[in-house]
């Protein structure tokens, strides 16, 4: 078993939740915990876990590739936690709270499928007490170092919670023969999760929204751009700083807007007529579309991959009804392939003509397939199928939008708009972290090339550095891809059968390993 392998297994012990994904059987007893991911205990946990897997990487002569990328990320995790004065797990997007709400509803990996399961998750929900308190003292923490969030962000978790709260979104309402454990699963939800909730809801409103921040940014907090450049590090290369990804975004974004201009100059009176005459789907015909690009797309793949995905393996497509604050998004497969890809989008949010270039980037060949084939790839550690590379993952998402031959103009004018945007991140996310950026700063720089839609930045707020990734992953694919073709013009499906088996690596790695077997 790889190092990095016998890592995933000490860290389930420590954290029970991650084998929702894995399902390994010697973990089922622990299925009832739910850790206490802000407690000092917790924090001491993986601090010494970290601390063992660095010792013995330091004492092995040998290393691999896989202990090498161990060993990075452990790096890069210690140093990026040392900075931590407050825990940014409590996300808009992403919080506890709502990952609980979508669980009961069946939309993570923890699956209701027997009754000692419903049994195991009112365990869960019973830590949440302690949790919850957890999780306010993080906060007071917060306000007494005077490290808090900005307020569009709290405004945010208060709205979800809200939400949550008047649709009852958390209630328990499979089809289940047993009614009595039913009604006792709703009323444990109701003690432990909606008075938890209530409470968390209750603090944030009263105590915490007048310490909010109005400022953006990391830079803002004592070591926030030292602790922006080491994300950025982490993330992307060891050489890359926020200085140069801010300067290679604003040319990818000179770029890209020219391209966009020639278009609306060449096709004037196209896209007057578009203007003039476009009729938005209705959800049904959205869904319909939706249905019609993935078969379009499964026959596409075979132009670009030399193994296509079996017809029972597509992902499925799921409507977005509520309010959301990611309104698309795909949630893969778990490790055993029990639970298919989902590809979630509010089609209220979208134009039809958006709808293919989301598909490429969330679907085929983009996140469904690449994950779908990461997870049934036999030659790479279990590791790398947990804690894979966001630069690598959301890169292969937009180099796959080209991976089509757009013959719509309207579609491919959405295909450049959508590059455009991740052009834009470059610059958005370091000028919030780094350069001190103001919200009227993005509106007015995301205003000039993309006036019809608002900017994204309480996004890069929540998640620092985490939208470099797109561009910057595939700039690093089209790279190698050109590289390639140089040495076989005929060979791009040979060169994305490397890139998938080498898998969802770093790119500072995933250079290294593509150099040696094309180049000795």
């Amino acid at each position: 078993m790889e190092l990095c392998d016998q890592y995933i297994h000490e860290n389930i012990a420590i954290n029970p939740t991650l084998n929702d994904y894995f399902r390994f059987p010697q973990y089922y007893n622990l299925s009832h915990i739910l850790p206490d991911y802000w407690s000092a205990e917790y924090d001491k946990l993986n601090y010494d876990l970290n601390k063992k897997y660095l010792k013995l990487l330091e004492k092995k002569k040998n290393k691999n590739l896989y202990d090498k990328i161990l060993e990075r990320d452990l790096i890069y995790w210690g140093k990026i936690n040392k900075f931590m004065i407050y825990d940014f797990l409590i996300l808009s997007s992403n919080n506890l709270f709502k990952i609980i709400s979508n669980e009961i509803k069946g939309q993570h990996y923890f699956k209701f499928n027997t009754d000692k399961d419903i049994e195991n998750y009112m365990k869960r929900l019973k830590n949440l007490t302690p949790i919850t308190k957890s999780i306010i003292e993080c906060f007071k923490d917060g306000i007494k170092n005077k490290v808090t969030i900005y307020f569009g962000i709290i405004d945010d978790i208060i709205e979800s919670f809200q939400n949550i709260l008047k649709n009852k979104s958390y209630e328990y309402n499979s089809n289940k023969k047993n009614i009595k454990l039913k009604k006792k699963f709703n009323e444990c939800i109701n003690e432990y999760y909606v008075k938890n909730l209530n409470k968390l809801l209750t603090f944030l409103i009263n105590e915490y929204y007048s310490h909010t921040t109005k400022k953006l940014g990391l830079y803002q907090y004592k070591g926030g751009k030292d602790l922006y450049r080491l994300i950025v590090k982490d993330y992307l290369y060891d050489f890359a700083t926020p200085e140069n990804i801010h300067e290679l975004g604003k040319s990818e974004v000179n770029r890209v807007f020219k391209n966009i201009q020639y278009l609306q100059k060449k096709y004037k009176k196209e896209f007057i007529d578009y203007e003039k005459n476009y009729k938005k789907y209705s959800e049904k015909e959205s869904l319909d579309y939706l249905f019609k690009i993935r078969k379009e797309l499964y026959k596409n793949n075979e132009k670009y991959f030399h193994n296509n995905l079996k017809p029972n393996e597509l992902y499925e497509i799921k409507l977005l009804k509520e309010k959301d604050y990611s309104s698309a998004y795909y949630y893969p497969s778990d490790f055993n392939n029990k639970k298919k890809g989902e590809f979630y989008i509010n089609t209220n949010n979208f134009n039809n003509d958006e709808l293919l270039t989301l598909s490429l980037h969330e679907g085929i060949p983009g996140h469904h397939y690449q994950i779908k084939r990461n997870i049934n790839n036999s030659k790479i550690p279990v590791y790398l199928k947990y804690y894979d590379s966001t630069a690598y993952i959301e890169g292969w998402g937009l180099y796959c939008e080209n991976l089509y031959e757009y013959k719509n103009l309207f579609n491919y004018y959405e295909k450049l708009k959508y590059e455009l945007l991740r052009s834009l991140r470059l610059v958005l996310d370091t000028g919030i972290h780094y350069y001190g950026w103001t919200k009227q700063d993005c509106f007015s720089y995301h205003k000039k090339y993309l006036p019809k839609s608002a900017p994204e930045y309480k996004r890069y707020i929540d998640s620092p550095g985490q939208a470099l990734c797109y561009k910057f992953g595939e700039k690093t694919l089209t790279f190698l891809r050109d590289k390639y073709l140089e040495k076989d013009p005929n060979g791009i499906k040979d060169f994305h059968e490397i890139i998938l088996d080498l898998g969802p690596i770093k790119l500072n790695f995933l250079l290294s390993e593509f150099k040696k077997k094309i180049f000795m």
